[in-house]
């Protein structure tokens, strides 16, 4: 068992090994390097030794509290200090594992979630982009859990794949928003789709709000986007 230069590499944790190779088989092989050992005290001792860029662990683990795991890949010493955690819980356990969400655990899957999932998700946990500040105004539209409505919001960051959006709405994790980006020196604003991947932690970050990744563009708007971004961080 080893990392494996020139791709991915995913360790699997804590899952049925059925599980494992059912969802193990959505990932290209071209892109992932794929691992899986039963136990999370088995894995805390092969990542002191082997570098990982994404953890799928189950939830929760049968041999260690999830805490104390996330600890271990978190810690100064750790060579997978940065790697993406994405969780698979049974569906009733899903609010449950969510609660982990910016507190080292990027995403949380359902076991009921079809095995593609997992492949769309992965490269853009991995692949995060610099952010730089910015206070603009920002319209999203989408399903708040009282159907769909237009709200007027502010971004906190933005880069070249998403954006930090301050708002109280109670969008759900995975949901799909229209949105409009004013950037300031724009006439028209930036328009496109976003998915939601993550919420705030008020306590770490001081602001309540979403953190969406972007999706797809109107027109030349990401050519105008990507301009702008380039002009801030010069």
């Amino acid at each position: 068992m080893s990392a494996t230069a020139g791709k991915r590499n995913v360790l699997f944790v804590g899952l049925e090994l059925g599980v494992f190779e059912k969802i193990s088989q959505s990932l290209s092989v071209s892109e992932f390097a794929v691992d899986y050992i039963s136990g999370a005290m088995s894995a805390v001792e092969l990542i002191s030794l082997l570098p990982y860029d994404a953890f799928v662990a189950g939830y929760p683990l049968p041999d260690m509290e999830l805490r104390r795991f996330l600890d271990a890949i978190r810690r100064p010493s750790s060579t997978s200090r940065q790697a993406a955690v994405v969780l698979l819980a049974p569906a009733e356990l899903r609010r449950e594992a969510e609660a982990f969400l910016g507190r080292g655990v990027g995403r949380v899957l359902s076991l009921t979630d079809p095995p593609e999932f997992l492949q769309q998700i992965l490269p853009g946990l991995l692949d995060v982009a610099v952010r730089i500040p910015l206070r603009a105004v920002s319209r999203l539209e989408g399903d708040a859990g009282r159907g769909r409505n237009l709200v007027l919001c502010q971004t906190v960051n933005v880069s070249s794949t998403g954006m930090l959006i301050r708002t109280d709405q109670g969008y759900p994790l995975g949901a799909e928003l229209a949105f409009e980006l004013s950037l300031p020196g724009e006439r028209k604003p930036i328009r496109g789709r976003a998915e939601v991947v993550r919420y705030t932690v008020e306590q770490k970050e001081r602001i309540s709000g979403v953190g969406v990744r972007f999706r797809a563009f109107e027109g030349e708007d990401r050519y105008r986007f990507e301009s702008h971004l380039q002009e801030l961080s010069s």
